[in-house]
């Protein structure tokens, strides 16, 4: 242990000439200027053949500020192998050392207000700014917290289940929006004009049919996503086949065509039904997590969709919500899926899936266990209003989205023709303002043109086939998109 701490002449002081620790001119003016300001509380460290251990930034400063003696603790208690590593030590040991950064910004903030100039202690001026305004931003959001706190409930409520406030020409009761007797109390034989719920979310094309198929480039997804909001959309998705990094490319670009409050959908069923260029998990969770820099809704079928686990495990990762459910085959695999809790959204297509009364069980599975439902359809305007009208009898907080297939039609962007979509229906179904106008006419509220039948025959057989490389194989689409994949006979 050292012993003694003396005051030495400068030209006393022998700096070692193998001494890796640099100091800039503009360092020895900031150690010169804290020196001046707080005194030599950090004296220099030598050995007893006056060399200099550590301080040979504080020896500079020294001489810069013409001192004529600076104090010295000597270290005659090490021999030559310590004195030479302890040289080392002194200097790495504090780069370890770390900050609180809200008690850094705090420091800084007082000495601020006290008129101290804080770059004395080493910081320049950009840095006590940039700590002041997180600081700022801390405390503004930590405000806002605390009004949207949502307050314990009173031990004696006011308003109980039943209840109904008139609020001029408002009125507002308190019940489950699911009860049919709380709704005739709310409306007194009236008729709701419109429900808000589920808002329908655009869904794009993967291929383009006017190329030969070929997958659609970035940009062209970038072009038709801002089309898509010019329909009237809050939300769009979109299919990614381009490899990793087009496949970011992709929703960068998206990103900065819609802008920050326009939701964005990523389907990557492709990614798992490649062959042998399928996305590894490692690839997978790599992907997800750089597109959780442009702030996707969700992540939907990264993963082979039989493999809970694995959306489990990508789940826990935390990296952007994740969506499945549209090739569950039954009710039980519904329920592990959801039980797990391996994904945020759980999808289904009605009119394939279990319809109506499926549909209705596994709700309230998914409110037990706090997860989010969005329905799934590529189909026609019949199949997006019976699931509009099952979504708007739950609250928004279970059935969150809508899938409107956007097919395209001369004068309006779109995947590809399909105008049996639109034309199985007498009247069109109505967007506003990215509401989807639930009609209150008798059953689904819409008159179905049996015309259609006559334009469109019902040709039997898989909707389409496409083909993979590597292994050789080609697959069919069919109509039950709860079956994963059909190997076509003879591929």
């Amino acid at each position: 242990m050292a012993k003694r701490i003396e005051l030495w002449p400068l030209e006393r002081l022998a700096p070692y000439q193998r001494n890796p620790r640099t100091h800039s001119e503009e360092q020895v003016t900031q150690i010169a200027a804290s020196i001046a300001e707080f005194g030599f509380c950090n004296p220099i460290l030598a050995d007893s053949r006056d060399g200099i251990v550590a301080g040979h930034g504080r020896l500079l400063a020294a001489k810069k500020l013409g001192l004529a003696e600076v104090p010295v603790i000597v270290l005659d208690h090490l021999n030559e192998t310590q004195r030479r590593a302890y040289l080392l030590a002194d200097n790495r040991l504090s780069e370890l050392a770390g900050w609180d950064q809200e008690l850094l910004a705090l420091e800084l903030k007082e000495l601020a207000e006290a008129g101290f100039d804080a770059t004395l202690a080493g910081f320049d001026q950009k840095e006590i700014d940039d700590f002041l305004a997180s600081l700022e931003r801390d405390a503004e959001a930590e405000a806002e917290e605390v009004a949207d706190a949502v307050p314990e409930p009173p031990v004696n409520a006011i308003t109980k289940p039943g209840d109904l406030w008139l609020i001029g020409p408002h009125r507002l009761i308190c019940g489950d929006c699911r009860d049919r007797g709380v709704i005739a109390k709310l409306f007194e034989g009236r008729k709701a004009n419109v429900v808000i719920t589920s808002p329908p979310y655009a869904t794009q094309r993967q291929y383009d049919p006017s190329s030969g198929f070929a997958p659609v480039p970035p940009e062209k997804y970038a072009e038709e996503a801002a089309a898509i909001a010019a329909l009237g959309f809050r939300a769009y998705k979109m299919r990614p086949a381009l490899g990793p990094e087009k496949d970011v490319e992709t929703v960068r670009l998206m990103r900065q065509a819609v802008g920050p409050d326009f939701d964005l959908m990523v389907d990557a069923h492709t990614w798992w039904r490649m062959g042998d260029r399928d996305y590894s998990f490692d690839t997978v969770a790599s992907v997800a997590g750089r597109l959780a820099e442009y702030d996707i809704a969700w992540l939907e079928e990264p993963l082979p969709p039989d493999d809970h686990q694995s959306y489990l495990r990508l789940k826990e990762m935390d990296l952007v919500p994740l969506a499945s459910g549209e090739h569950e085959p039954n009710e039980p695999r519904y329920l592990d899926l959801i039980l797990l809790g391996a994904v945020d959204y759980v999808q289904m297509d009605l009119v394939c899936q279990g319809g109506y009364p499926t549909a209705r069980r596994l709700f309230s599975e998914i409110a037990r266990e706090g997860l989010r439902f969005a329905f799934h359809s590529w189909g026609t305007a019949l199949e997006v209003m019976a699931a509009a009208q099952l979504g708007i009898c739950w609250p928004e907080l279970v059935a969150e989205w809508l899938e409107y297939p956007c097919y395209s039609a001369p004068g309006r962007a779109g995947m590809y023709p399909f105008p049996l979509a639109s034309e199985i229906l007498k009247d069109p179904l109505e967007i506003d303002h990215g509401d989807l106008i639930v009609p209150n006419r008798p059953g689904l509220g819409v008159e179905v043109d049996e015309r259609v039948i006559e334009r469109y025959p019902w040709i039997p057989g898989p909707w389409s086939y496409f083909s993979m490389t590597s292994p050789k194989q080609t697959w069919a689409v069919t109509a039950d998109h709860s079956v994963k994949f059909e190997v076509r006979e003879g591929s």
